[in-house]
C-alpha cells in the first residue's frame, strides 16, 4: 500500500511539473523579436502615412507582445528614422515618389534590425529581472 501511495504520488508531482501553460522560452523570444520588428515596421508606414492604421488592431497586438512603452516607443522611432532615409525613386516615371513599402519591407528583414531586436530583446530580459 505504501508503494502504491509513492507511485501514485511521483506520477502526479511528474505529471504537473511537465505541464506549460505558456510558450517555451524559445517560441517568446521569437514572438517578442517579431512584434518589435512589426512596430519598427509599423512606425515606417506610419511615418509616411500617419492614418494606416485606422482599421487594424496590429498595434494592440504587438503592444502585448511587447509589454514595455519604452521599447516600443524605440522601435516605432527606429522605423520613423528608417523612412526618413528612403529617398524618391530615380526612375523617371515614378515621378519622384518613394518606394515606401519595399523599402519597409526590406527594412523588416534586414540584418541590422533583426540585431537590434536580439539586443532590445536581452535588455527586456534584464530590465524584467531587475524588477522582480
Amino acid at each position: 500500500m505504501k508503494n502504491i501511495i509513492l507511485l501514485a504520488f511521483s506520477v502526479l508531482l511528474f505529471a504537473c511539473s511537465s505541464t506549460r501553460t505558456g510558450p517555451s522560452p524559445r517560441e517568446e523570444k521569437r514572438n517578442w523579436i517579431t512584434a518589435y520588428k512589426n512596430t519598427a515596421f509599423i512606425g515606417c508606414l506610419k511615418a509616411h502615412d500617419s492614418t494606416i492604421m485606422k482599421q487594424d488592431v496590429s498595434e494592440s497586438l504587438n503592444t502585448d507582445l511587447l509589454g514595455d512603452y519604452s521599447m516600443i516607443r524605440q522601435a516605432d522611432s527606429l522605423g520613423r528614422a528608417y523612412y526618413q532615409k528612403i529617398k524618391p525613386s530615380p526612375i523617371l516615371d515614378l515621378q519622384q515618389k518613394k518606394l515606401v513599402i519595399d523599402q519597409a519591407l526590406e527594412f523588416y528583414t534586414s540584418k541590422s534590425l533583426d540585431s537590434i531586436a536580439r539586443v532590445q530583446f536581452s535588455t527586456f530580459q534584464k530590465n524584467m529581472k531587475n524588477a522582480y
